[in-house]
Order: structure tokens, then sequence, then C-alpha cells
């Protein structure tokens, strides 16, 4: 199979000079992105997932009362913290695997600890703030990653001579 690379542009003048055409493939996001491996990214999206999953789960039930109202400082910052590193995850990396494993580690941790331990001990238990802890970073994982990525790949244009608005023809 052979590549638009192998094939001779037909060349095409204008008045103010020949047009120089460069393929697609030659610019294009090859130049501004390097090519990596993506399972990289995903084992630590997994890890850091699994990572935060445990601490928000351990964190969650803590309050603090002030003037007699309950402030779930541990939930509030479980769901910060997992919204950070799922924005985190999908800023860093362009695809989205890394985003998804961080998910899947997050919200498979948090199903872990919805099971009854060797003592009979759950972490999770059926209060209001074990609900929103299971299913806030469900809702944040799934916002996350169905949310477009709004930067488009850079292409360059080369410098045409004789092309108004290049920087030969501006005063």
């Amino acid at each position: 199979m052979s590549s638009p690379v192998d094939f001779p542009q037909p060349s095409r003048s204008t008045p103010s000079g020949p047009v120089v055409t460069t393929p697609a493939s030659v610019v294009g996001p090859a130049e501004t992105e390097p090519r990596t491996s993506r399972i990289p990214s995903m084992v630590l999206g997994l890890l850091l997932g699994a990572l935060m999953g445990a601490i928000g789960t351990v964190a969650h039930p803590n309050t603090l009362s002030i003037a007699g109202v309950e402030i779930p400082y541990g939930l509030l910052l479980g769901l910060l913290a997992s919204l950070a590193l799922m924005m985190g995850m999908r800023l860093l990396y362009p695809g989205r695997g890394a985003v998804i494993a961080t998910g899947i580690g997050l919200v498979g941790m948090i199903a872990l600890f919805t099971l009854p331990g060797p003592g009979g001990a759950v972490l999770i238990d059926q209060s209001l703030y074990s609900l929103v802890w299971t299913l806030g970073p469900v809702l944040i994982a799934t916002i996350v990653i169905a949310w477009p990525r709004f930067t488009a790949p850079v292409r360059r244009i080369p410098e045409q001579p004789g092309v108004p608005g290049n920087a030969e023809h501006r005063d």
C-alpha cells in the first residue's frame, strides 16, 4: 500500500506565483504530538484511580460540626479529589484510555469496599454520605470521559512566497 507522499502533487500557479502544496501526511498531528504507548498511561491511571478510591472510601464519612451544622468534609474532599484526578488525566493524556482506566480503578475500589470485610465491617454502609460517595465518582467519571476535547490538532502551513498573509507581504 502506498502513501500520498509517493505520488507527486500537480503544480498549480496563481497570478502571484506558484502554489506549493504539502501532503497532509507530511504536515499533521505527528509533528505536534509525540507518538507514545498508551499502556503506561492506562496502568498509571488504573493505579491512581484505585488509590483515590481507597483514600476517598476511608475518608468519606468524616464530618465537622460547625454551629450545629454537620459538614461532610471527607465526602466533599473525596469528590473534589476524584474530579481533579479525572480531569487531570483527561487533560494530560490525549486519548480517553487513561481516563477510562482511572475511572475503572476508582469505581472498582469503591465497589470492592462495599463488600463486608473479614470481620464483617463495612466501610460503605447505607447512609446518605455513602450513597453519594458510591454514585458521585461514577457520575464524575462518566462526564469527564464523555466530555469532548476542544483543542484541534495544530497544522502548520508552510510559508508560500507570493501568497497574501505571509510574512513577506506584511507592512
